[in-house]
């Protein structure tokens, strides 16, 4: 970029929340991706969907102040982990709606939080962080539990277990398991009988919100009425990720990403999946024939699964 063109801008895009403490963490973890080096002399500017118009504007409010900034490219991140409606719906429109009422604006679409080796890292060591000071226990009686809104789209609550399968890699032999506060199973009261019934005596909670809200909120609560239902249980509750460096250098290398990006590679709809420092390990479905026939065309000597003696 040089000087004549003009800054760079960034519209981190939010879904919105009724709660002030809300709006407060959603401008100050704004504040600090405007602080990453690698935005330097980039103007960001946040943006909910929903319950704009306090001290957070609208979406298409952020668009409009990045370019009276003077920005040529807008790269627009949405603060959003996994590809439901509003990720796969709402900001990609959001986005669209910007690059019609300035066509003489490159706005980019960066990619969704999504599952990342940065956060499942994170996670991971949030969860150590939270058992080092309480008396040692096996790996197999400590369970990690991922606590999320829920989605209306199977395939956004897919990608919650996908995030779980790929942080149990992470987690000292830990059980990783996954509840949900609405619109999908299991619940969090099914959740945590589930891991107690599979031997866990301690369950740290860990919330998968970006930023806190309503539903954040209901997770303390709830956990106050499970303590009294399984009172053999120690319930460790975590905070969510809010104004975390690790979100904030994430969100930072999305934009970047996106800036970076030819035309073709821009906008995915399905939850990005980043693993070995920012590798994308995503590929197509093969078709032809399945996936079972595909493993034994690849090991033609492996026993049949009624062949393994139990």
């Amino acid at each position: 970029m040089t000087p004549a063109s003009g800054p760079d801008g960034v519209a981190l895009m939010g879904h919105g929340s009724r709660d002030p403490a809300s709006a407060e963490e959603f401008l100050a973890l704004a504040l600090a991706v405007a602080e990453t080096p690698e935005l330097a002399g980039t103007v960001v500017v946040p943006g909910w969907l929903e319950f704009a118009g306090g001290p957070v504007p609208s979406i298409q409010e952020a668009f409009r102040r990045c370019v009276v900034a003077g920005a040529r490219r807008i790269a627009a991140v949405p603060l959003i982990l996994f590809a439901g409606g509003h990720g796969a719906e709402d900001m990609p429109a959001e986005v669209r709606l910007a690059q019609d009422h300035y066509p003489e604006i490159d706005v980019r679409s960066a990619d969704l939080v999504g599952i990342d080796d940065v956060l499942l890292q994170c996670l991971a060591a949030r969860a150590r962080a939270a058992a080092a000071p309480l008396p040692p226990r096996p790996g197999e009686q400590t369970a990690l539990l991922l606590v999320t809104s829920g989605s209306s789209s199977r395939e956004a609550n897919a990608d919650v277990f996908k995030a779980a399968r790929l942080l149990a890699d992470l987690a000292d032999g830990m059980l990783v398991e996954v509840a949900f506060l609405r619109l999908a199973r299991p619940f969090l009261q099914d959740a945590v009988r589930r891991c107690e019934r599979l031997g866990a005596r301690r369950v740290i909670v860990l919330p998968l919100f970006l930023n806190t809200g309503l539903l954040a909120r209901r997770v303390p609560r709830k956990l106050v009425w499970l303590r009294r239902q399984f009172p053999a249980l120690e319930l460790i509750e975590m905070p969510h990720l809010g104004v975390d460096p690790d979100l904030t250098a994430l969100l930072a290398r999305r934009a970047c990403d996106a800036f970076a990006a030819s035309d073709a590679s821009r906008a995915r709809l399905q939850t990005p999946v980043y693993l070995a420092a920012g590798r994308e390990r995503t590929r197509p479905p093969r078709e032809g024939y399945p996936h079972v026939a595909e493993h034994a065309l690849a090991h033609p000597r492996s026993p049949r699964w009624e062949e393994i003696p139990s």
